[in-house]
């Protein structure tokens, strides 16, 4: 699996676009493809994935060294943001976690397009095997 590390973007290609490029090449992967593994299980008591998936709402946090209970996986990490899977029955099978070095890294407009791929894998994925 590739790291985020090795996740790069041309030079000047503003985030809007970027996003765009991730959900046509989500799209392009989901094709034929409906059964999905968790990677890691976080209860929902813990850190900000928990968070997310017990109030079932993105969580951005600015600071993550101000976030009590933070589950550090980077110790360069500054801000996260998690949105969680939700399927239409209202059952949270997943989240999205994405980290980032810089304080302050994620807006709105992250929220709105990670939110939007949330849904296209919530819709475009076979979930039963978690039952």
């Amino acid at each position: 699996m590739v790291h985020a590390d090795a996740t790069h973007f041309e030079l000047g290609v503003s985030k809007r676009e970027a996003y765009e490029q991730v959900t046509d090449h989500l799209q392009g992967l989901m094709d034929g493809q409906r059964n999905w593994v968790a990677c890691q299980t976080i209860s929902f008591s813990r850190g900000v994935c928990g968070k997310a998936a017990s109030m079932k709402k993105t969580q951005i946090v600015e600071d993550v060294h101000a976030f009590a209970g933070h589950i550090a996986c980077d110790s360069s990490t500054r801000s996260e943001i998690v949105v969680p899977i939700i399927l239409d029955s209202g059952e949270v099978v997943g989240v999205i976690d994405i980290d980032c070095e810089e304080q302050k890294g994620f807006t709105d407009e992250d929220r709105v397009s990670l939110e939007k791929i949330a849904t296209m894998l919530a819709k475009g994925c076979d979930w039963g095997f978690l039952q």
